[in-house]
């Protein structure tokens, strides 16, 4: 790619967000912040008190009918067993510890560590399991549970002194402590925080505050958990002391760029910036945690545009989450998280954060169900007005578009980026049947792989799309970042019509026109401009498809390809999805080749 056109790109990011890296970079590197963020000593519990028995009896009642794991799990498929303290320096994915845990957090890199991807070390001290040793404790009225999430607190402390170890550099990481201590305490109603957990939540706000100006330049979820950090850890601590100077600086910081990042972030019809379901539930909890909050503590309202915002994107992942299962399109970054599970819900169903976001943001219930009377009971929550889930749906600032019919419903990625893309899903298609995800996304599998896997899983091999001359719908810069953002030159929607189109930087043009009615989808691609062939990829649910010529058929599914020109080949071959961060597993894969501009025309019919 040109030096021009990686300036254009870097400029599309915002020159505010551009000298704000450099900022923070420039204070890393010259040891600035080392210098500034001392290491100190670990701290001693208790950090939640036992409760009375008079308020056991009085929340013990309301978890009576909430299902409990018998161990917490990360990343919806590690369990977290209980049974002993966890190695905090040893990640999950790749059982290698860190080999120095005595670095300060600026002398450790993301991507040469030596244990691989880092996410896995990280993934046990965001606290997860914390909620759940505080539910059990409270439902059955059993103290060892709350001894446990006391020792593990304090053990943690000891081997993670402030600013020390891999677990403080990222101050999302650090955050997100933040609010699954928040959300213990909210429901123990235990509001006062002891001595230990307010040097505790002070240590973690200094972490977190002076390097916010990067979280915001990033414009995505680390801005709003930062943010949200601050607020929740900055009001907690005026519980104890309303005068402390420090705690009102977070606090009121933390209100200022919550709403200024959802402002920003969020969009006009509540797409997010990062193209993502997951990252948006991300979102969408982080938001409803600090609601809870908020409201727990009779804090100030946020703004009525906020809250407007908020509600639009709890509307956006309602209309694409399935009601039957609770899954949703795997649509863009996964990096795993699933935070604040108040409800213990399993990894890809969707619908309890959809739930709770509605009822604070919309006043309105998603799924008039035992999960939103559950929901209701537990927070006074009384909406009872349900949301519709649309027969057709354009979302037009992000890029999405979907149409419903009966049991079925098809869900395209158009190309617009405010923000900058994450992968190359242009155009790309999701088919869903009474439950099934026929046609589906890859996903992300790890952010710190081997290239080839780094490639495929953002790639559009990776996607229900073209690509043109084995080459990527957009060039990358480096590891997160594309160039020559694409932009739809056509996208409209009507009942069960959706059509989309682009050209990219090379002239090679992509024409989509899907059609979905009661037992068959259609869709037309019609592809030009391009060098020597363009792949068409339909990635198939795992169930026995037998090809024969132009056609493919499983149980309950005919799919036919034709076109205007002659099929180069059509062949199914093996594909790799990540349905969960760091696995993988393959699926069929439909591979359709044309070598010259053609109209080709799958047609999908079911029972």
């Amino acid at each position: 790619m040109s030096l021009i056109a990686k300036i254009a790109t870097y400029r599309r990011l915002g020159t505010r967000n551009l000298i704000q890296v450099l900022w923070y970079t420039l204070r890393l590197k010259s040891g600035w912040l080392k210098r500034t963020m001392p290491v100190e000593t670990a701290i001693g519990g208790p950090f939640f008190n036992e409760l009375g028995e008079a308020e056991l009896d009085k929340l013990s009642p309301t978890l009576k009918n909430l299902s409990l794991m018998s161990n917490p799990q990360v990343l919806g498929w590690y369990t977290v067993p209980v049974e002993s303290i966890p190695d905090w320096s040893k990640s999950i994915l790749t059982d290698k510890s860190m080999s120095d845990t005595r670095l300060h957090w600026t002398e450790i890199t993301d991507f040469t560590s030596g244990i691989g991807d880092i996410k896995g070390v990280w993934e046990l001290s965001r606290f997860n399991w914390s909620l759940l040793l505080t539910q059990t404790y409270l439902k059955y009225k059993d103290p060892s549970y709350l001894d446990k999430l006391n020792q593990w607190l304090e053990d943690w402390s000891e081997h993670n002194p402030v600013n020390q170890g891999a677990n403080w550099k990222c101050a999302q990481e650090t955050s997100l402590r933040i609010l699954h201590l928040s959300a213990c305490a909210l429901i123990m109603q235990q509001f006062q925080p002891t001595e230990a957990m307010q040097k505790l939540l002070s240590q973690h706000l200094r972490r977190v505050y002076p390097t916010l100006g990067y979280a915001m330049a990033q414009d995505n979820n680390h801005g709003t958990s930062e943010a949200a950090a601050l607020y929740v850890g900055g009001s907690w601590l005026l519980q104890a002391n309303p005068d402390n100077t420090e705690a009102t600086k977070w606090f009121n910081y933390g209100q200022q760029y919550l709403v200024e990042r959802v402002l920003k972030l969020v969009m006009e019809d509540g797409s997010f910036s990062q193209y993502s379901v997951n990252y948006h539930r991300l979102m969408l909890d982080t938001l409803s945690m600090v609601e809870l909050w908020r409201k727990a503590l009779n804090l100030s309202q946020f703004s009525s545009q906020y809250k407007e915002r908020a509600g639009k994107a709890a509307n956006w992942l309602f209309q694409l989450t399935d009601r039957e299962t609770g899954d949703a399109p795997n649509l863009g970054a996964n990096d795993g998280a699933h935070i604040v599970n108040f409800t213990n819900a399993s990894y890809r169903d969707f619908r309890p954060s959809v739930e709770l976001a509605a009822q604070l943001f919309l006043q309105k219930t998603a799924y008039s169900d035992a999960l939103s009377k559950q929901l209701r009971n537990w927070f006074g929550l009384n909406a009872t007005i349900c949301l519709e889930q649309k027969g057709k749906f354009k979302f037009g600032e992000g890029g999405y578009g979907l149409v419903r019919s009966e049991d079925a419903f098809c869900f395209i990625r158009v190309p617009k980026f405010r923000f900058r893309p994450g992968n190359a899903d242009c155009l790309h298609l999701d088919f869903w049947l009474k439950g099934v995800n026929v046609f589906r996304d890859g996903g992300s599998f790890s952010y710190n792989t081997e290239p080839e896997w780094l490639n495929y899983f953002s790639g559009a091999a990776s996607h229900n799309t073209i690509q043109f001359d084995d080459r990527e719908q957009m060039p990358k810069i480096s590891r997160f970042l594309f160039g020559r953002w694409l932009h739809y030159t056509h996208f409209d929607i009507s009942d069960g019509n959706l059509t989309a189109s682009y050209t990219d930087w090379l002239g090679a043009s992509h024409s989509r026109h899907v059609t979905l009615s009661k037992d068959q989808l259609q869709i037309t691609d019609i592809v030009s401009g391009f060098s020597s062939k363009a792949v068409l990829r339909w990635r198939l649910a795992d169930l026995d498809w037998q090809i024969s010529e132009n056609i493919l058929k499983s149980e309950n599914f005919t799919l036919q390809v034709t076109s205007d020109q002659n099929l180069k080949s059509i062949a199914l071959a093996e594909g790799f999805e990540s349905r969960y961060y760091g696995q993988k597993s393959s699926l069929p894969v439909l591979e359709v080749e044309v070598v010259g501009d053609a109209e080709i025309i799958t047609t999908i019919s079911w029972q």
